[in-house]
């Protein structure tokens, strides 16, 4: 008895190769051909994301890209503790500036250079989020010019897989999400240099506070103070309606205008971005994990058949050689379809509707000539508004003809899947033009006709017929 080694769950580097091998292949039409790739991949079991993981570590050209890929997220936590570190020193430098070598702070220009650049920054970004601006943002930033700087990306290389990578996370709002926690990281390090500057100065100089103005009248200015007071004043720290606005105080009164300040900078401008922070960084969790991760995706899909050789669908979806014994003609036909077609044992001798998928053109050939055929659908979308015509009663099978050559991609799969759940009858799928598929050569034709078979077993129908191949040979 052999002991296969555990799977491990892939990192991010691995799942964004994963992801890269599968967009590759997703835009050439096929899977790469591997054989070594896919042995591996058997050996180490799994179910079918596992094994892709494995095969894509084992394609050729994986070896280099791998490492490459792995140097990827180091880099990106140095540069992210590096701007922070900038970020930290501008508010230290910031709040040193401000307090200068004078005696008296004016508080409302601290809290507009602490908290109000801050603030507003915080609430553009929260209206971008709203209006759904900024979806791709880390696509729109020059990261592949500073990779590059880093030698990270090859220039002269178009299919480089860091500059493949970064395409990866600048898609499906990862890109919103890794740009957001940035950008709220560094300004919280702003504040909390501020912060610390603050805390650090008071505690070694005697400074007295004011509240400053030339247009605000005295009543305005209190309102002013009695406002931005509301959050100090839920963290203990008294307001304008117990401590002075105008010097000269007293040390009790300094100390307490102090700690408001400092309240109110961590109440104001750092708790905002810590929250933000957190939450940008939980989204960017959660959709990294996603990252090679959809097993429904066409360019993992169809290497079920390669992966998963001991996998089994429906029992009705089986894959028989033709037994012909007609003219040559007719077994040159069969031989061209054979690899499509299911068992049609089931599929009713009388009662059974067709109709074509963006196939305009009706033919015998695609089976018996007493099916009632309905007008050709344009849009996979109207599929599943298929169940409202079919005709009653005594319709007992529906049969969907598709092109060989079409695309079997997730989108179909779910309009199929939808028509399944609300059509009253059995649904069969029915393929054609199979020997235009052929064209595309043999290994080509057999992956296409596999994924048809996966997609008719994933969305809940009963088989595939034969293109070109009547009922009744079929069963036979």
């Amino acid at each position: 008895m052999s002991l296969r080694p555990r799977p491990t769950n892939p990192d991010l580097a691995q799942r964004l190769l994963t992801a890269e091998v599968c967009r590759r292949e997703e835009a050439r039409g096929h899977p790469q051909d591997d054989p070594q790739a896919e042995a591996a991949a058997r050996a180490a079991g799994g179910d079918l994301l596992q094994r892709a993981h494995v095969r894509a570590r084992h394609l050729r050209g994986s070896a280099e890209a791998l490492p490459r890929l792995q140097r990827l997220p180091r880099v990106a936590c140095r540069v992210l503790v590096l701007l922070c570190l900038l970020a930290l020193l501008a508010g230290v430098t910031a709040t040193k500036l401000l307090l200068g070598e004078g005696a008296v702070l004016n508080l409302p220009l601290l809290l507009l250079v602490l908290v109000g650049a801050n603030l507003l920054m915080l609430i553009l970004w929260l209206l971008a989020g709203l209006m759904g601006v900024g979806a791709s943002l880390l696509g729109a930033l020059p990261w592949t010019a500073l990779a590059a700087r880093l030698r990270l990306v090859d220039r002269s290389a178009a299919d480089d897989p860091v500059r493949a990578a970064l395409t990866v996370l600048g898609g499906g709002g990862r890109g919103a999400a890794l740009a957001g926690l940035t950008s709220h990281l560094c300004w919280l390090a702003y504040t909390l240099g501020g912060l610390i500057t603050l805390a650090l100065l008071m505690s070694l100089r005697e400074f007295q506070f004011t509240w400053q103005t030339t247009l605000l009248a005295a009543d305005s200015l209190r309102g002013l103070a009695s406002a931005l007071s509301w959050l100090p004043g839920l963290l203990g720290a008294g307001g304008p309606d117990l401590l002075p606005l105008q010097p000269p105080m007293s040390d009790p009164e300094r100390q307490a205008w102090a700690r408001w300040l400092l309240l109110a900078v961590a109440g104001y401008g750092a708790a905002p971005r810590l929250i933000a922070a957190l939450a940008c960084a939980e989204a960017a969790r959660r959709r990294l994990s996603r990252i090679g991760s959809d097993a429904q995706r066409p360019g993992i899909a169809r290497l079920r058949a390669r992966l998963l050789p001991d996998h089994r669908v429906q029992s009705t979806i089986i894959d028989p050689a033709p037994e012909t014994a007609g003219p040559p003609a007719a077994s040159a036909s069969a031989a061209a379809s054979a690899a499509a077609h299911g068992d049609a044992r089931a599929l009713p001798d009388s009662g059974v509707v067709a109709v074509s998928l963006e196939w305009p053109l009706r033919s015998a050939a695609l089976g018996s000539a007493d099916w009632q055929w309905l007008d050709a659908i344009d849009d996979p979308a109207q599929l599943c508004e298929l169940a409202d015509r079919l005709p009653q009663p005594g319709t007992r099978a529906l049969v969907l003809a598709l092109r060989a050559s079409a695309t079997p991609d997730r989108g179909l799969q779910r309009s199929i899947a939808a028509l399944v759940a609300v059509a009253p009858v059995p649904l069969w799928l029915v393929l054609g033009e199979v020997e235009r598929l052929r064209a595309r050569g043999e290994a080509a034709t057999a992956q296409r006709l596999a994924d048809w078979r996966a997609l008719a077993a994933q969305a809940g129908a009963q088989g595939v017929l034969g293109a070109g191949l009547p009922v009744a040979e079929a069963r036979s």
